[in-house]
């Protein structure tokens, strides 16, 4: 006997072992009650209940009012039977699934993925074990980036140099200057992304990577200083001379420190602070560290790993260098190392090395006995932490003696200072990427107060330093068991009153949890000197004071507070968690409501939204649903009201709700997908994010109010299918999902959750049953959390705009749109008849058969009044017309919003595809016409023209591409007839290489606006047309539709205008209210062929198939004649261009 569909797990046992398994819930079986579930017990327990009443029952009268109580009792009780048993059933069949797998039982399919992984990894391993290093291929050193930058510091460079011994292998050389970003309160991070080829060097164990970081700093004076940072080096070959690949983090050690002594390992080093230098080192076209892009620090760090030379040396605490520093000058790259000054430099490099020695907490120093040294007090204010956000501070400083009360200096003045009033830490308007963003939103919510202000006692040192704040305050006890407590520290702070020291510190409360951050050094001094030296701190700090900026009240505008007030109302940010941790148990249920969108796109009309609950792995659930919009709601912002309840046994803790914004759109009145959103309904109880375990039993509900993104591109349909998947993706501006997560309420037996049936329509509300939308905000009061919506700068002036924009009613735009397609029917059944009875063969109708049709159908289109239509067939219609099928588009997104000219549009020529001219460099030039003045005469201004000419040197020949990116047009007002004029150069060096001459190859015009005001937004492959600009076409373009101009001059025989060969460029357009939609240049799935002569299409068209293809075409790093200076070769490009063209 075979059971069919079965598991395999119950397949392997046999049909009287399966039997006895289930078997075992029963009362008269033997099992031991205490090693049975609690779903077992209650069924013994309802199983018994059940036989007691039908016992009962047919003790009474069939027709007895006892009688249908009792069997209403039974139906009760069989149905809550049945629910218990088919979690029993489940229960049993997932210990017979472990048992199975316990079992260890060869599985066909588990065999096969694990000789497959064993050959893909054989595979792997000899291809690293027949891939030596060759000294012909060389290696690439891939320059990712550098963190913990003390904060003083703007800017970075490095220079870097290859060294054996005493001999120089490739000589210094630098890679560009990168301006630094805020990583922290008192860290930076910059990053290059930069790559280096080096050839024909070999291999040997002592050639290290000698590296130089220099920091540069604006002095009191406002000019740009350097210092040299440190210096730190990396081992490159091993002992069989094979390169020594992988991603490598390195310190930076005091350019007085000898390198030798490092290599040596002779001494006890310590680097300069925890700041390091991520870099890979591999081969070149190394699948694995080669990556073609920069890896992210945030996200990738982790991989990078610390060479063992620098283990012991590395600082595990971030110390910024005092501002008095004398400035380190390079002895790695400018003097010359050699094996006679080897003994000389052992002991000065630690009398230096000890001097700047930073500790991550306390250093400690026993004070010498010996008063004639004469070490003052140096003590630094530096911030202050999660203290006042919204008001300005200052600080008070004091030295006391717990009995002499404050300590007077050997000037006899008190020993106390005052900083000066600092306001709490501002973001900054210049930080365009999204770590930036959040970095500073984080400071200001932590409220980090920034002062960098410091004194100096003039005093031998003494019991106390006393701290005294306006709101907090705090004591630091100087000496502990005679030592002084030098060092770096975070303090929490204590509330007022303050309290003279010596005191209780555990019966003072503390300032909320306000930290102060400051420094406590020793600095020398001469009693003989003493005034100079005083009057010359005292001057440092007067010009810092000078240069310091001053709080100050900004003048707000009428107009920027009544903006703002609209950013409250259009958005109000949110990041409350609303979920309860507790965990879901069986049984209960969950209510998902899908209350509005927000700010839907131009051409929308009436929409609906199309919801599926399913898992990871596209395993559906419950059965599809629509919600349709309310009638009386806006267009752009329609309220939909809708309630799914969703009940089971067991719910698959990767569920997640996934919806499909659908409309018509009003621009070519078809069905078209505004979007998708996303979102989990359960969360792992420790990590907080969604499960990716479908047998995960640790999770709770992530119930709450939400407002979600909207995503304007197709996910792939790749497993596991989570949020993550979508949120890789663009995201429509400004547009949201309101939804709603509510744990469903219990019965009263607490059996099951309960739905709308079992409850009376007047209770609903009252047991949370059917909880009503809440209002977005109230008096700036979210109701909905926006964790999920990441908000861009770019889009708090658009939805300004959003917010005043003025929407129709969805009843106005059904009815137009039910207008629209009535008529379109009455026109096409006009036209049939007109054919039919012109027809020969009339179908084998009569002549007055076919008349009579006609006089029935009415001669004009009677227009529908929606009014007249009921509610529920409206509903009806939205739902029977708006249907998508799998080859549906996404919305026409160029008609997102009407272009703003203070906004701008964005443009990037990302490079040229089959380029004919494989021997010379080729470069991109653009403007725009009109007015052109590069082409048509008059003098013009540098930024009129725009010059691409940086190569991403490992893009094909036949096809380069340029690393510029976007470049932002703002205050161009709308002009129909705008385009950009493209025009592709051939550069050719002179012999000796100081000169280049330009030879015209081609050009090509891209329009930029529809006729009704829209940036044209997207990717385009546009063709490119011989020779050079023609100004006729320029003058004809600008005063008609630009590519009706190109297409004339194609026919017209007299005019010039032929394509050349097939020679193409891809370029992205995008209106500036759409920031952050097409990140990816070359993106072959997004690329619009309008532009390309239709018959030609699969000669021009860059897809898939080319992109492959092109992997193993010859690169652009061929063209430079010195692979190791691709840099300067490129600059030298550059600039020899722009001299020829006479931009500067």
């Amino acid at each position: 006997m075979e059971l069919a569909g079965l598991d395999d797990a119950l397949m392997n046992g046999k049909v009287s072992q399966l039997t006895k398994v289930f078997k075992t819930i029963l009362p008269e079986d033997d099992k031991d009650t205490e090693q049975m579930s609690q779903e077992e017990l209650k069924l013994i327990h309802l199983l018994t209940r059940v036989g007691d009443v039908n016992r009962l029952l047919k003790k009474l009268p069939t027709n007895s009012p006892i009688y249908y109580q009792k069997q209403q009792e039974v139906n009760y009780l069989n149905k809550l039977k049945d629910d218990l048993e088919k979690i029993i059933q489940e229960q049993r069949y997932q210990k017979l699934r472990e048992d199975y797998n316990a079992s260890g039982k060869a599985d066909p399919e588990k065999e096969r993925q694990i000789k497959t992984r064993s050959q893909l990894i054989q595979k792997l391993n000899n291809l690293h074990q027949a891939r030596k290093y060759m000294p012909m291929e060389g290696f690439t050193i891939f320059w990712d980036w550098a963190v913990n930058v003390p904060k003083r510091y703007s800017s970075v460079k490095v220079q870097w140099g290859l060294f054996k011994r005493s001999e120089v292998i490739v000589p210094p050389q630098f890679l560009e200057h990168r301006p630094l970003q805020m990583q922290s309160f008192n860290t930076k991070y910059a990053v290059w992304g930069d790559r280096d080829h080096v050839y024909d060097i070999k291999g040997n164990k002592d050639i290290l990577l000698v590296v130089e970081l220099q920091c540069f700093y604006l002095d009191y004076g406002q000019k740009t200083q350097m210092d040299v940072y440190g210096w730190s080096i990396l081992e490159l070959f091993d002992m069989n001379q094979d390169l020594m690949r992988g991603k490598w983090k390195i310190p930076f050690y005091s350019t007085k420190i000898n390198p030798n002594v490092l290599v040596s390992q002779s001494k006890n080093l310590q680097s300069q602070s925890n700041t390091m230098l991520h870099l890979r080192i591999c081969f070149p076209q190394d699948l694995e560290f080669g990556d073609e892009y920069p890896l992210h620090p945030w996200t990738q760090g982790n991989e990078f790993f610390i060479p063992v030379i620098h283990k012991k040396t590395v600082v595990q605490a971030s110390i910024e260098l005092d501002l008095t520093k004398q400035r380190q000058t390079s002895t790695i790259f400018n003097d010359q190392q050699d094996s006679s000054s080897e003994s000389e430099s052992d002991e000065e490099p630690k009398q230096e090395f000890t001097q700047m020695k930073m500790e991550p907490s306390k250093n400690e120093q026993q004070i010498n006995n010996n008063r004639n040294e004469n070490k003052g007090l140096h003590i630094t204010i530096h911030n202050l932490l999660k203290y006042l956000t919204d008001k300005c501070s200052k600080i008070k400083c004091f030295l006391i003696d717990v009995k002499r009360g404050t300590i007077k200096d050997d000037f006899g003045r008190d020993c106390q200072f005052e900083t000066d009033v600092y306001e709490p830490l501002r973001p900054s308007k210049e930080n365009s990427n999204n770590f930036a963003q959040l970095l500073d939103s984080k400071l200001i919510e932590e409220g980090i107060t920034v002062m960098q202000e410091d004194y100096h006692f003039f005093v031998d040192i003494t019991s106390y330093a006393y701290i005294l704040i306006g709101k907090a305050w705090y004591a630091f006890s100087l000496f502990e068991k005679e030592v002084c407590q030098i060092g770096h520290y975070y303090k929490n702070m204590y509330d007022v009153p303050i309290v003279k020291p010596p005191f209780d510190a555990s019966s003072v409360n503390y300032f909320k949890n306000s930290e102060i951050d400051f420094s406590i050094n020793y600095f020398d001094f001469d009693k003989d000197n003493k005034k100079s030296q005083d009057e010359k701190y005292a001057d440092i700090r007067d010009l810092k004071a000078k240069l310091r900026k001053k709080p100050q009240v900004k003048s707000v505008k009428v107009r920027i507070k009544e903006d703002l007030d609209d950013l409250s109302k259009a958005f109000l940010e949110n990041t409350q968690v609303q979920y309860l941790d507790k965990p879901f148990e069986k049984g209960q249920g969950i209510d998902f409501y899908i209350d509005a969108a927000r700010f839907l796109p131009d051409n929308v009309t009436v929409s609906k939204i199309s919801l599926s609950i399913l898992n990871q792995n596209f395993d559906k659930f419950f059965d599809n649903d629509s919600a349709l919009p309310d009638l009386n709601s806006d267009i752009y912002s329609p309220k939909y009201g809708f309630r799914k309840e969703l009940r089971a046994t067991h719910f698959d803790p990767t569920l997640q709700a996934f919806m499909v914004i659908e409309t018509i759109d009003n621009m070519n009145k078809e069905v078209r997908i505004v979007g998708y959103s996303i979102i989990n309904f359960f969360l792992n109880s420790k990590t907080k994010k969604q499960p990716t375990d479908q047998l995960d039993n640790e999770i709770i509900l992530q119930n709450g109010n939400y407002q979600i993104p909207i995503f304007c591109q197709h996910p792939v349909k790749i497993k596991p299918f989570n949020i993550e998947r979508l949120y890789q993706l663009d995201k429509l501006p400004c547009a949201s999902l309101l939804v709603r997560i509510v744990n469903a309420p219990i019965s009263a037996d607490g059996f099951r959750a309960l739905s709308l049936e079992d409850v009376p329509q007047q209770d609903w509300e009252r047991i949370g049953l059917k909880v009503p939308q809440p209002p977005y905000s109230i008096e700036k009061q979210a109701f909905y959390n926006t964790s999920y919506y990441s908000l861009r700068d770019s889009e708090k002036e658009l939805f300004i705009i959003r917010l005043r924009r003025i929407s129709p009613k969805t009843l106005e735009a059904l009815n137009d749109l039910m207008n629209h397609f009535a008529k379109k029917d009455f026109v096409q059944k006009q036209e049939e008849l007109i054919k039919q009875t012109n027809s020969q063969k009339k179908k084998k109708k009569k002549k007055g058969q076919v008349e009579e049709e006609i006089q029935e159908q009415p001669s004009e289109f009677n227009p529908i009044n929606i009014k007249e239509i009921k509610v529920k067939d409206a509903k009806e219609w939205i739902d029977k017309n708006i249907v998508r099928s799998p080859y549906t588009d996404i919305i026409e997104l160029q008609y997102f919003a009407q272009y703003k000219p203070d906004v701008g549009f964005k443009f990037s020529l990302d490079g040229f595809h089959n380029n004919p001219h494989k021997d010379y460099p080729i470069v991109g030039l653009y403007c725009l016409n009109p007015p052109a003045t590069f082409y048509l005469g008059g003098g013009y201004k540098r930024d009129e023209i725009m010059l691409n000419s940086a190569y991403n040197w490992q893009s094909p020949i036949t096809s380069p591409q340029f690393t510029e990116g976007y470049f932002t047009f703002t205050g161009v007002e709308f002009q129909q007839n705008l385009s950009i004029i493209i025009d592709c150069r051939k550069v050719i060096f002179n012999k000796k290489g100081d000169q280049v001459y330009l030879e015209n190859i081609g050009w090509t015009l891209c329009p930029v606006f529809t006729n009704n005001g829209y940036v044209k937004s997207g990717i385009y492959q546009l063709p490119i047309f011989k020779g050079q600009v023609p100004f006729d076409i320029l003058q004809k373009a600008s005063q008609q539709n630009p590519w009706m101009a190109i297409q004339e001059g194609i026919k017209n025989k007299k005019n010039s205008v032929k394509y050349y060969e097939t020679m193409s460029c891809i370029v992205r357009i995008l209106d500036a209210q759409r920031d952050g939609h097409y990140q990816i240049p070359f993106d072959y799935t997004r690329v619009n062929y309008n532009y390309l002569p239709k018959d030609k299409i699969g000669d021009y068209a860059y897809n898939s198939a080319i992109d492959i293809k092109l992997k193993k075409a010859t690169k652009m790093l061929s063209m430079a004649h010195n692979k190791a200076k691709v840099n300067e070769y490129q600059d030298k490009l550059t600039n020899l261009t722009l001299q020829t063209l006479k931009i500067y």
